[in-house]
């Protein structure tokens, strides 16, 4: 997912428009991508759960032997999955969240979703829904994940 964005980003800057969201978001309708990233955000609160005990002892990654997890545990993946929920799709979720707070003036629709109409009532639902994604997600892959900050 880093490698799409970073592609799309030079792909952009080579042709000097930064007008379009990504071509696979931009297919999509922005309530079912709400959905999807508040599914996302709960699926890595649930995971940072699951690995409390990892995060204290600070042996993520690690079985009871402190030996690397191997493709037969459990925790492998649920590791990897929360690996690529707070790293490698982080970008995504926040430009999610971000894009319910951008208005286009011209035409009064949100920018990157013309079927969304601005400051009307499921307008304030969505921006109500981004504010807690941004809020509850952001800290939480900062914290587990630092190097997020730099991306």
């Amino acid at each position: 997912m880093f490698g799409y964005s970073t592609i799309y980003l030079f792909i952009a800057y080579y042709k000097e428009d930064y007008s379009e969201s990504s071509p696979i978001l931009s297919y999509i309708s922005y309530p079912i991508l709400l959905v999807v990233a508040s599914f996302l955000v709960l699926a890595y609160i649930a995971l940072i759960m699951y690995h409390k005990k990892d995060f204290e002892t600070g042996t993520l990654g690690l079985d009871e032997d402190r030996k690397s997890l191997d493709f037969k545990s459990f925790k492998f993946y649920t590791k990897t999955v929360m690996f690529m929920l707070g790293s490698g799709l982080a970008n995504y979720i926040i430009a999610i969240g971000l894009n319910s707070f951008i208005c286009d003036s011209s035409t009064s629709v949100l920018y990157n979703f013309s079927d969304v109409d601005c400051y009307n009532k499921i307008h304030y639902g969505y921006m109500l829904i981004s504010l807690l994604i941004l809020v509850i997600y952001w800290p939480l892959s900062v914290i587990t994940y630092p190097f997020n900050t730099a991306m």
